[in-house]
């Protein structure tokens, strides 16, 4: 067994102590955001499903599917899990992800999802979900939200406190990230487009493990810890020159044409 382990593997290996155990309280502060993106989306060879939102102008619907659905890990940035959307995003969808994560993080207890007022009474009443005491809603979407939202941190103490230090809109800091491969991804045939976003999620995941971000934007991935500690600041702009040479001085006057209306004002007078 060791003979055939890489010296990464071994040397990782050879470094978990035993003696000094995580503790209980390790992942006892668990959370999870969900998240659904539209924008990258396998073709749809058949009749094209039902979409969500306005309709296009031409009153026909795209020949694709609607998107992916993902699970992120705030703290860390990793994917846990990750769906192809052939319907609209839903309750049947949000659920089927949370479960694949309930069933690998067991302390898991809060959740967010830029939706979750619509389905706050689905989650709670389902006994898979028994562990999750906190339902919350992201504070980019909150702000949209009314002043009777059971599940926005700006109206509920509780809910502030919770995810004070949880990065809320990871999931849409990675997806901003995907975006970017759109224009390749949609090109290709329903089975090749799923096979490469599944690649690239584990490449994402890899290169997370490896604390490698470069490939993310830094100026939404980590905004707010970086801005906070002065650590990051944006480029500042160069200041707009005009490239046109100054007008001379000695240019005679330009006399612009009266219009007519002054014109026959005149005539009226005479």
């Amino acid at each position: 067994m060791w003979a055939k382990s890489t010296e990464d593997m071994r040397r990782r290996t050879f470094n978990i102590d035993i003696d000094n155990p995580l503790a209980n309280n390790f992942l006892a502060n668990y959370q999870v955001v969900m998240d659904g993106h539209e924008k990258v989306a396998a073709k749809c060879p058949g009749i094209p499903p039902s979409r969500a939102g306005r309709p296009r102008k031409d009153g026909q619907n795209p020949q694709r599917q609607n998107g992916w659905f993902m699970a992120i890990d705030p703290r860390s940035g990793l994917i846990l899990s990750v769906t192809n959307m052939q319907e609209p995003e839903n309750n049947e969808v949000a659920k089927a992800v949370l479960n694949k994560v309930v069933a690998r993080a067991s302390n898991l207890n809060c959740v967010i999802y830029d939706k979750m007022c619509v389905c706050h009474k689905a989650f709670v009443s389902d006994r898979n979900f028994a562990k999750v005491k906190y339902w919350c809603v992201d504070r980019f979407h909150a702000k949209a939200h009314g002043d009777h939202c059971p599940c926005s941190p700006l109206l509920h103490r509780r809910l502030d406190r919770r995810v004070r230090d949880v990065n809320t809109s990871i999931a849409e800091q990675t997806f901003s990230w995907f975006r970017g491969y759109a224009a390749s991804f949609n090109t290709k045939n329903a089975d090749t487009h799923i096979f490469y976003v599944l690649l690239y999620v584990k490449k994402h995941n890899l290169l997370v493990r490896k604390d490698y971000i470069r490939h993310l934007n830094p100026f939404s991935a980590r905004a707010k810890a970086s801005k906070s500690g002065h650590v990051l600041t944006r480029p500042s702009s160069k200041k707009y020159q005009c490239r046109r040479p100054a007008a001379s001085s000695h240019s005679g006057l330009v006399y612009k044409k009266p219009s007519k209306k002054v014109m026959k004002h005149h005539i009226m007078q005479k």
